[in-house]
């Protein structure tokens, strides 16, 4: 059934946004020496809490709840995970990839909601998808002006530790 579809892709969806504000959470507290980045990422932070609440409304729309299981998609979930495994100085190099990626991931996720709703004529499902799915695409382009400057900063401190290592050589 189509609305089994739905429900369960929002389902999803919640999820999703419930990862995202672990991960934006970490983000926002790697990224305090970066005061703008950190304040960007704690925008986003409120905006994923605001997602996440307009898509439990969507499944109250269609007389659902979330679901109690956790059914959060693995590959994605194991993906931003290795991602954040190290520990080393490009950690925040790392950290701006991973959201790039999830940006990206959710800004889809959102388009094939927001189709289904459609074309269900679930118009006010539509919208909330359609204004997510906006929000998510603007982060990732944030997120891929900024993702320059962080590697530039990371090259630089690893090229100040060479020099470092060098100097105590001699």
């Amino acid at each position: 059934m189509a609305k089994d579809l739905l429900t369960s892709w929002l389902n999803d969806a919640y999820e999703m946004e419930q990862m995202q504000i672990r991960m934006l959470e970490r983000a926002a507290q790697d990224f305090e020496e970066y005061g703008d980045i950190s304040d960007k990422l704690g925008e986003h932070l409120e905006q994923t809490r605001r997602q996440a609440n307009d898509v439990r409304h969507c499944l109250e729309l269609l007389g659902e709840e979330t679901s109690g299981v956790k059914r959060v998609m693995g590959d994605v979930k194991g993906f931003l995970q290795s991602m954040r495994a190290s520990i080393d100085t490009d950690d925040m190099v790392k950290t701006m990839i991973t959201l790039h990626a999830s940006e990206h991931y959710e800004h889809a996720t959102y388009i094939a909601i927001m189709t289904a709703a459609q074309n269900m004529d679930q118009e006010e499902i539509a919208q909330t998808c359609a204004r997510i799915a906006s929000e998510e695409q603007d982060m990732a382009d944030w997120v891929e002006e900024r993702l320059p400057e962080v590697v530039a900063d990371a090259v630089l401190q690893e090229t100040i530790e060479d020099v470092d290592e060098e100097d105590g050589e001699m």
